[in-house]
């Protein structure tokens, strides 16, 4: 059985989904990046193997399920980042929305470091489409199929609660499934012009208010949780 979100999240892409999976995510997520930039940022995936981004920040830290700490690392749950309000340029969650005991915690959390003028990109299952309904039909299958994906209309909903406005929208995979090229190719072509039956969908949106959301230093501590993640410091190079 698995006992923690990266745990059914690594499941799910062992048994069903596949590497490819990650692979299209990464290329339909850095046209989108390309137009962040900032010295900070934090990538929090739901996945144990991750997924390669190339965003323009200087710092860029990736979370990953691993308890081996060293002096860089740092372990805290998503719904309690151990960052100050409005630190960040840039927050990516990769699938922790749909995997979260609360996503709403998680996503509201996530707003609060950003930055005004930052970004917070969110990559989810699509409830609406042939993915979601394969999921309903396997729900009770396994744990690889125990998650609940979160609309992009709710999605849209709170990130205009939150002071956030959508900048970017793209679905990926038709096909839940592994098919031939050729009939990926022929299924695909409603992607490019934006119609929602991805099997996954990219959502990039920019802080444009304050939102209000703060909290307090005697708050701000590490938290050890089962939907907790390790963070370790990873610098790169400012792209600009």
């Amino acid at each position: 059985m698995a006992n923690t979100t990266q745990d059914k999240t690594s499941l799910f892409f062992e048994e069903v989904a596949g590497e490819d999976w990650l692979e299209g995510q990464s290329r339909l997520s850095d046209p989108l990046l390309r137009s962040t930039f900032g010295y900070a940022g934090v990538l929090s995936s739901a996945v144990e193997t991750g997924i390669e981004l190339n965003p323009s920040v200087g710092n860029f830290w990736r979370a990953h399920s691993s308890v081996c700490l060293s002096k860089t690392d740092v372990y805290a749950s998503p719904a309690a980042w151990p960052f100050a309000n409005g630190e960040l340029d840039l927050v990516v969650l990769h699938h922790m929305l749909d995997f979260a005991r609360d996503p709403h915690s998680v996503f509201r959390d996530s707003a609060r470091i950003v930055k005004p003028g930052g970004h917070l990109m969110v990559i989810g299952f699509n409830p609406f489409s042939l993915q979601g309904a394969r999921r309903f039909v396997n729900q009770w299958r396994g744990d690889a199929w125990h998650y609940d994906a979160i609309r992009v209309n709710r999605l849209r909903d709170w990130c205009s609660l939150l002071g956030f406005v959508e900048c970017g929208l793209r679905y990926g995979r038709v096909i839940p499934w592994k098919a031939p090229t050729e009939k990926l190719a022929h299924l695909n072509f409603g992607l490019k012009r934006g119609l929602p039956w991805g099997s996954y969908y990219v959502m990039l949106a920019k802080k444009v208010n304050y939102s209000g959301i703060r909290r307090s230093a005697h708050k701000r501590g590490f938290e050890l949780s089962l939907s907790g993640v390790t963070g370790k410091a990873a610098m790169r190079e400012n792209n600009s």
